[in-house]
Formats: C-alpha cells, sequence, structure tokens
C-alpha cells in the first residue's frame, strides 16, 4: 500500500531530521565522522570536471570530525589548497570508498524496489 499524505504529516519531523544525521566511517586515519549530502551539494559536484577532484571536494565538505579545514591541521601538513589534505591523510582507493559510503548515506546507489501495482479486481 502506498504512503498517503497524512503519513508523510505525521512523519515530518523524523523524515526531516534524517536529512540532517551524521554518520561514522571507519578509515585508515580512524574513525571520522561526515554528513549527508544536500542536493544543492550535489548540483555543485556535478558540474566539476574532474571526478577525482569532485570526490576530495566531497570528502573535505562532508566529514565533520575531525575538521579537515582546521588550519593548523592544513598547517601542519603543508597543504597549498584546503582540499589537499584529503589526499595527504587518506590512501588514495579510501577516497573513492568514503566517496561511495557517504553518497549511500543520501540514498546515491541505493536500489529501490519496484513492485507491479495490484489493481483492484471488479
Amino acid at each position: 500500500m502506498a504512503v498517503n499524505v497524512q503519513d508523510l504529516i505525521a512523519k515530518k519531523e523524523s523524515i526531516e531530521a534524517k536529512k540532517k544525521q551524521t554518520y561514522d566511517f571507519d578509515t585508515s586515519i580512524g574513525t571520522v565522522t561526515a554528513t549527508m549530502p544536500s542536493l544543492s551539494f550535489m548540483a555543485e559536484m556535478s558540474t566539476m570536471d574532474d571526478t577525482s577532484e569532485a570526490e576530495q571536494f566531497l570528502v573535505l565538505s562532508m566529514i565533520t570530525e575531525p575538521n579537515l579545514k582546521d588550519k593548523e591541521l592544513q598547517q601542519a601538513y603543508e597543504c597549498v589548497e584546503p582540499i589537499d589534505i584529503v589526499r595527504k591523510l587518506f590512501l588514495p582507493g579510501e577516497i573513492g570508498e568514503l566517496t561511495k559510503a557517504i553518497l549511500r548515506t543520501a540514498g546515491f546507489g541505493k536500489g529501490i524496489e519496484a513492485k507491479l501495482h495490484d489493481e483492484l479486481k471488479n
């Protein structure tokens, strides 16, 4: 049975809260915490021509703990640009895997099952 308007109204707070959840990911540097990318962030990321750079941008932007944009951290790793920290901290293959994992939190790469709608029999 399909969800109805009243169900959606009743679930409003939980639906909105779900979009603000944070997730922990185990990496080679330890556990990092990330937020779910927003639709506007995804639109911005989709304009990037370089896939590798887009992945690094996503990791830099969505990880909240540790703060990868911290000036002291950036200086300690001699980063010229803030995005440099991603390559300096994470293993090369880990950046892509982190990207996929973060995107899955926002529903990307998750399959949505389709079922044939039962018609009412007369």
